[in-house]
């Protein structure tokens, strides 16, 4: 006991000692930098916290139920559009158009209810159908916004017409930037369906004067891609049965083997697809900012894009439109349904003619091995999408006032 109880004293004396000559030490390395007056080089360090603190201050500042996210997170995403990013927020589903993200829904209800604004202002699209309610994200490329807010309950001043959720989109503002500040980013993606090279190119430059009143930011993204689809499925489905009064057509006869199949599903035509489709997007932002006093702040925004979209499409179709004549062969069934046949021969073909005519309504249907139907179609279409809108805000003692205009347009 009394060994260990002199180490221990010895160990405190010695931990003092050298806590002190180290206390002693640093005092003399500042005097001594201050007398030589040298400067302190300075390393900053840039992480994720600021930006996950800036997502939080939005939902907390908020008396809504909303989420959050900032260029920043978007930019660590590997996506192309908005709704690839905005799939990542709880609560959010986005439909997809050639494996892009097109439109957004929000707590499970119809895209169509998802009402979406820029900078506070409508944002009219058109896609390739019938006109629709809701946004097409696939115009609008992801390196020009600067945060995204999903409101998913109502507030007084948010627009109405969101049933399901509104999401806003806000731009970047040159004076939130650097001078003369700005980013370029050229990627290639190779698609080994398509086996093509796709380019990506987004180019952003911000300004702004010495005393930070006035500044200007513009930026343009550019984009190319290939869709292809190879796809191959079964039409027409109908009930066969010969036991059944309520079939559409008699039981199959396996014309290979002779088994008789009843009460089973099978379809009349199978069908071969490939389409390949074309996309380039284009995508114009200026954004100029003014702040004459430190209470006024006066913003100018537009924002265009340009989606087009030109495809081709060959298709073969193999179908028996008349089958009374039964052209099965080789059948497989999985349960009740037939997952896999060929069509046979008939019987009515010879050397002399294609097969004999049935006259039904004084129209020749000739019987016989079918014949497979080839289609091919060409599609040209393009979208736009044009806004603009202007906005001040004048910060009083005690109050702030605020007004915005703004107009929006798009063509299919």
């Amino acid at each position: 006991m009394v060994n260990n109880s002199s180490n221990g004293a010895w160990l405190c004396t010695n931990f003092k000692k050298t806590a002190l000559c180290i206390a002693l030490l640093s005092s003399c390395n500042i005097a001594h930098a201050q007398d030589d007056d040298s400067e302190f080089e300075v390393i900053e360090v840039r992480g994720i916290r600021s930006s996950a603190a800036q997502n939080l201050a939005i939902k907390r500042l908020s008396t809504a139920n909303v989420d959050a996210i900032t260029a920043e997170d978007i930019g660590k995403f590997p996506d192309k559009n908005v709704a690839d990013s905005l799939q990542r927020v709880p609560g959010v589903l986005i439909d997809r158009d050639g494996g892009e993200g097109s439109r957004v829904s929000i707590r499970g209800t119809s895209p169509d209810w998802t009402l979406t604004q820029l900078n506070g202002n409508y944002l009219a699209s058109s896609g390739t159908g019938v006109p629709t309610r809701s946004f097409n994200y696939a115009l609008l490329p992801s390196s020009m916004i600067s945060s995204v807010e999903v409101y998913k309950s109502a507030e007084a001043r948010i627009d109405e017409g969101g049933i399901g959720g509104t999401v806003i989109l806000n731009t970047r503002k040159p004076l939130e930037m650097e001078a003369n500040s700005g980013a370029l980013s050229v990627e290639a993606t190779y698609d080994d369906v398509s086996e093509d090279l796709q380019p990506q190119l987004n180019v952003l430059y911000s300004w702004k004067n010495e005393d930070e009143k006035f500044g200007i930011l513009a930026g343009i993204s550019r984009q190319d891609r290939t869709v292809t689809t190879v796809s191959n499925n079964a039409m027409h489905w109908r009930y066969h049965s010969d036991t059944d009064d309520s079939a559409e057509r008699p039981a199959i006869v396996d014309q290979a083997t002779g088994e008789v199949y009843n009460n089973v599903w099978a379809p009349r035509a199978m069908n071969a697809v490939n389409s390949t489709e074309d996309r380039n997007r284009e995508g114009y932002q200026v954004a100029i900012q003014w702040m004459p006093t430190e209470n006024l702040d006066l913003n100018f925004n537009y924002f265009g894009a340009k989606l087009s979209y030109d495809s081709a499409e060959q298709s073969v179709l193999f179908a028996e439109w008349n089958d009374n004549h039964n052209p099965y062969f080789g059948v497989e069934l999985d349960g009740d349904t037939v997952v896999a046949y060929g069509f046979g021969d008939n019987g009515l073909l010879n050397e002399n003619n294609w097969g004999d005519a049935d006259v039904n309504n004084g129209v020749a249907i000739r019987r016989g091995l079918l014949s497979p139907q080839l289609t091919g179609r060409e599609r040209l279409g393009e979208s736009k999408s044009d806004s603009f809108d202007f906005d001040g805000t004048y910060y009083g003692n005690n109050f702030t006032l605020s007004f915005q205009v703004g107009h929006t347009e798009a063509i299919g």
